[in-house]
Parts: C-alpha cells; sequence; structure tokens
C-alpha cells in the first residue's frame, strides 16, 4: 500500500514559485513540482531542445512521448515520488523505471508550455483588438 504524505500545493525551488502536481498512478505515489510559469531561460532551453530533436527526427526512431520527456524533464524542478531514485533521474528517457512517470512530467508540462507560447486574444492589449464577437476598428 502506498504510503500517504502530505505535500505544499506550492514552493519556491532555486527562487523560482514551483506548483505540486499529485501522481494519479497507485504505485508511483506522490507527486512532481514544475514551475508556475516558464522562466526566459527556461523557455529557450526547451525551445532549443525541442529545436533539435525535430532536424534530428528522421535519425531517430523513439516514440515522439520519450522525446517530449526529454525535451521536458528539466522542466520537473522537484520528483516527489515514492520508489524513484538519483539514478532514474538523468534527464533520459530509457533511465526511468516507469512509462506512467513519463506520462506524468510529459501531461504535467502541458499547460506550462502552451502558456509560455501563447498570448490569450484580449481586447486590452491593443486599441483594435477584439475578442472574436465583433471586427476589430480600422485604423488609418
Amino acid at each position: 500500500m502506498a504510503k500517504t504524505e502530505t505535500y505544499p500545493e506550492a514552493k519556491i525551488i532555486n527562487g523560482q514559485t514551483a506548483v505540486f502536481v499529485q501522481s494519479p498512478f497507485e504505485d508511483w505515489s506522490g507527486g512532481i513540482y514544475i514551475p508556475k510559469e516558464m522562466t526566459p531561460l527556461q523557455f529557450d532551453k526547451w525551445w532549443k531542445t525541442t529545436r533539435k530533436n525535430e532536424t534530428d527526427k528522421d535519425n531517430d526512431d523513439r516514440s515522439p512521448v520519450l522525446m517530449y520527456f526529454e525535451e521536458r524533464f528539466f522542466l520537473v524542478l522537484e520528483w516527489q515520488i515514492d520508489g524513484l531514485t538519483d539514478a532514474h533521474l538523468t534527464g533520459k528517457a530509457f533511465d526511468m523505471p516507469s512509462m506512467s512517470l513519463i506520462t506524468l512530467a510529459n501531461t504535467a508540462t502541458v499547460k506550462l508550455i502552451n502558456q509560455a507560447q501563447t498570448l490569450p486574444l484580449s481586447p486590452a492589449l491593443s486599441k483594435t483588438g477584439t475578442n472574436g464577437a465583433k471586427t476589430a476598428n480600422k485604423t488609418d
């Protein structure tokens, strides 16, 4: 039976606010801490790794799920998963003991990556912006 522990919902890790994402897997109790928001340095590292994987894709027969994990591994600021050791936490997908943990890291970071790349549509951001309900005002 998995032990029950309580983890803070958020804490500061390396000067950055990190939020706790609970593991839904009974065999891997605990969770991970990911940044509340990406820093520019984190985004740049993710971007460069992603671009490198895209150019090497023809020579790589791994599943995209494994590549995504390696692109996002550093975004997990802290692993609080029962049974994980430092030997598992190399950043290489094949060193992880379970696909469940790879899926947890990938899924937990989707919103973080989307948020870093996407500016929400908001009329307040420009004089001509709209919420899509009406046509923007024409400027001269």
